[in-house]
């Protein structure tokens, strides 16, 4: 889906338990790692943010920690968020994930689009995005990693 919106996106790379600490002090340094796994979540962060984050009267679901943020708007344009995840965060928010269900997801998105898109690529773009996360966790949560993430 082409949202027609430049600007913020959503990336997460894997890093080693060790790099975990460190890796917001120097993201730079953890993308340009040996570790490759990455994930690219384009701007179908925000309906994940929207569908995991708090509710009225709930809390928010565990995978919210992986699209939690926002970028700090400054005079001349934003900063990054970043945060880094260890690997038990990493192993819950995989087993939250894949309790997920699509259905409630593609609901949550026609009730609150985040472009408006009077079809349901955005479902399907929203829905191509959540499995790709699923993937890129249940991978990281096998091999014991971490991430880091940049919203920005």
């Amino acid at each position: 889906m082409n949202t027609g919106v430049m600007g913020i996106r959503y990336f997460a790379h894997a890093v080693g338990q060790v790099l975990t600490s460190e890796a917001v002090a120097d993201s730079l340094a953890v993308r340009r790692s040996r570790y490759p796994a990455t994930l690219d979540l384009d701007k179908a962060f925000r309906s994940l943010q929207n569908f995991t984050g708090p509710r009225p009267g709930m809390p928010a679901r565990p995978a919210f920690a992986m699209f939690e943020g926002a970028v700090t708007n400054t005079g001349c344009g934003y900063l990054p968020f970043e945060r880094a995840l260890g690997a038990r965060e990493v192993q819950a928010i995989a087993a939250d994930l894949a309790t997920i269900d699509d259905e409630d997801v593609a609901a949550d998105v026609r009730a609150h689009p985040v472009y408006r898109d009077p079809d349901d690529r955005e479902v399907e773009y929203v829905l191509t995005y959540l499995r790709q996360a699923r993937e890129f966790m249940s991978s990281l949560a096998a091999n014991g990693q971490g991430m880091v993430y940049t919203i920005g």
